[in-house]
């Protein structure tokens, strides 16, 4: 009985060991997995005027904005960045560069940038005044989801899509300007805006996504174009 007795524990004291070993393993490849993670979210190739910068091209000399000082209030994005020597043309605004800056009350983007990548500037709060200009062509999911201080806006000339959850709980927004060239409005795209009182759709849309408009609640009237070919529920 006393042989059998001291087997098992040793048994029992080995799968202790093989066990700690284990969760030890599992500890360090969890450590390793964050800091990938980390180093994928915060990393840039260079900053210029306290912008964070990925290059997206050597050839054409073209960057994506990925962030920058998450305490400023104001913040202008230029046409034009340098770095070791070299000026690079700023394009794009890249995904999630500035959501939840919680200071962030003003934004001014150059007439240089073409697409706003997903949630770019989502949950910023207290973003009150943010200038788009007409060289903006693209505007993906949730851009501006949840910026509830946001009370109006003009969108770019050359927009022919509101994606999926832009404006969705922008619960302030109470004007907005739609370009004539707008033929889309995604799912949600404007979901949650109660103050939201009028707007007026463009004779080129043709397409209304699901629960585009759902809880706007102070918009009584809407006029639809006759361009218009699918309308989901709303």
């Amino acid at each position: 009985l006393r042989l059998a007795q001291k087997a098992a524990l040793r048994v029992l004291f080995k799968q202790i060991k093989n066990k700690e070993k284990m969760n030890k393993s599992i500890r360090f490849i969890s450590v390793i997995l964050m800091g990938l993670i980390s180093f994928q979210i915060y990393a840039y190739d260079f900053i210029s005027d306290g912008i964070h910068y990925n290059i997206l091209s050597e050839t054409d000399r073209t960057v994506t904005v990925t962030g920058g000082n998450e305490y400023s209030e104001s913040i202008v994005i230029p046409p034009k960045a340098i770095h070791n020597s070299k000026t690079y043309s700023v394009i794009k605004i890249g995904k999630s560069a500035f959501k939840g800056y919680r200071y962030l009350t003003s934004l001014t983007l150059s007439n240089s940038i073409t697409t706003i990548e997903t949630g770019a500037f989502r949950d910023c709060r207290i973003l009150s005044s943010l200038t788009l200009p007409d060289s903006i062509t693209t505007i993906e999911t949730g851009a501006f989801k949840g910026c509830c201080s946001l009370t109006s806006l003009t969108l770019p000339n050359s927009l022919t899509t509101i994606a999926s959850e832009t404006f969705e709980d922008c619960f302030r927004l109470t004007s907005l300007t739609l370009p004539n060239s707008l033929t889309s409005i995604g799912y949600n795209a404007f979901k949650g805006c109660s103050s939201l009182t009028s707007l007026t759709l463009s004779n080129s849309l043709t397409s209304i996504g699901n629960y585009a408009f759902q809880g706007c609640s102070s918009l009584t009237s809407l006029t639809l174009p006759n361009s218009l070919t699918s309308i989901r529920e709303t």
